[in-house]
């Protein structure tokens, strides 16, 4: 029995899934018997079967099922007298669905950049409460480190565990990942977990990846200085995160007092902002000089500069005072309508995020 591959519906051109409601799998049998029943498989969720007249027709994958990453979906036809084919296996990405698993916390594993971060990773999601990290997960974590004042990040060599007995609560922490970001760097960090049903029989092995969210961390946050380095800007707005819902015109900012601000210095604000997967949003720069203040000082990003961040993207600001840089402060956009995905690219920031001293 000739049994191709399914029908995974809709696919871009790419072979991508991008939506969670309305996704089909459908068998392709080239000599389908009236007596067969299908089962269709699904990553490693519960199988689908039909028998008899209806053995054949299209299964509805539920939307809590889809995750940004992969999967592998494939059937079986038994026969009437118990002979059993398998099909080909569709191995669509998924991409884009707003269905993914928190992003990771990372915290300083040390005082210094050199003692690396510590990165714990969950399977807390949006999606399904009932997905969770099992012992026998591949857990791959990833993160590019991008120097401020340059175009291009530096992906870091990912690190790759499985829980085993270190699952506790649902959690996994990996400690010690290097490098870190220094002072004047700027990390996006992200993380996969591949779950595999290996198969004892001719059956194909089933699979699904599973893509977190990603999470922006400054150096300059996770391993602070303070002695004679201008303070990083803050957002005024509530749990750092721009909810464009609830924030009335343009978004609120501050330099924090310093008394590294005098009233002959120059300073130039400075905003940008990036998607999920760490691209440079078009038409989210921004920059303004000012004079003759001193901090605390407070200015404003134009809302305009900031609402073409997509969900879950990150804005970032700073400034710098006769040519010497604050750190670089991310806050996450929240946007009440659908969000723009653009392109998967390479995150990058610019200045000197270590507190740029002033003076000779």
């Amino acid at each position: 029995m000739d049994l191709y591959a399914p029908t995974v519906s809709p696919l871009n051109i790419d072979r991508q899934l991008q939506d969670t409601v309305g996704v089909t799998a459908t068998p392709e049998v080239a000599d389908a018997g009236a007596n067969d029943t299908t089962t269709m498989f699904w990553g490693n969720w519960p199988a689908t079967t039909h028998s008899g007249p209806t053995a054949f027709q299209t299964v509805n994958i539920p939307s809590n099922q889809i995750c940004n990453g992969a999967v592998w979906c494939w059937y079986s036809v038994t026969d009437a007298i118990g002979n059993t084919s398998y099909s080909d296996v569709a191995k669509p990405t998924i991409i884009t669905t707003g269905n993914y698993p928190d992003k990771p916390d990372v915290q300083p594993a040390g005082t210094t950049p050199a003692d690396g971060m510590n990165v714990t990773v969950s399977l807390k999601n949006n999606f399904n409460p009932d997905l969770t990290l099992r012992d026998s997960d591949m857990v791959t974590v990833s993160w590019t480190i991008a120097d401020n004042g340059s175009s291009q990040g530096v992906p870091a060599t990912p690190a790759k565990r499985t829980p085993g007995s270190d699952l506790a609560g649902g959690k996994l922490t990996l400690a010690g990942l290097k490098p870190a970001p220094t002072a004047n760097q700027y990390a996006l960090v992200r993380f996969d977990v591949e779950r595999t049903q290996f198969s004892s029989t001719e059956a194909p092995d089933r699979y699904q990846k599973f893509s977190s969210d990603a999470v922006a961390v400054s150096g300059s946050t996770l391993y602070p200085q303070t002695q004679n380095k201008l303070p990083a800007p803050v957002f005024k707005v509530a749990n750092n995160v721009i909810d464009l819902g609830q924030v009335t015109g343009d978004i609120p900012a501050q330099i924090p007092s310093t008394n590294l601000i005098k009233f002959n210095n120059q300073v130039v604000l400075f905003g940008l902002g990036f998607d999920t997967a760490g691209t440079v949003v078009p038409g989210s720069y921004w920059t303004q000089p000012v004079s003759g203040i001193f901090a605390p000082y407070d200015f404003s990003v134009p809302r305009a500069n900031v609402a073409v961040v997509p969900n879950g993207g990150h804005y970032l600001i700073h400034y710098t005072v006769d040519g010497a840089s604050s750190p670089t402060t991310p806050s996450e956009v929240k946007q009440t309508s659908s969000p723009v995905h653009l392109q998967t690219g390479t995150l990058w920031s610019w200045g000197d995020a270590e507190y740029g001293t002033i003076g000779p």
